[in-house]
């Protein structure tokens, strides 16, 4: 059974999930809670090699949009009233 084609595409999808779900564990804890964007990125990754990259950098990087290599969302700033 460990040699099927089918079993092992379930354990390789397994061990994704399970490394986004830590990717984004780990991340909630250093950065807040992951908007609807980094949500879409991180499930879009579907190498695990670089999902467990990201575990590790998580603690040398400041924001999610570093960590991913995403551009960081303009802030609106308003114009003060002189």
């Amino acid at each position: 059974m460990e040699e099927s084609v089918t079993y092992q595409a379930i354990l390789a999808r397994g061990a994704l999930q399970e490394a986004r779900k830590t990717l984004l564990l780990l991340g909630r804890k250093q950065f807040g809670v992951p908007g609807p964007r980094i949500r879409a990125a991180v499930e879009g990754i579907a190498d695990l090699e670089r999902l467990e990259h990201l575990q590790v950098r998580l603690l040398k990087v400041r924001s999610w949009e570093e960590l991913l290599g995403l551009p960081r969302r303009a802030t609106s700033k308003r114009k003060r009233k002189s």
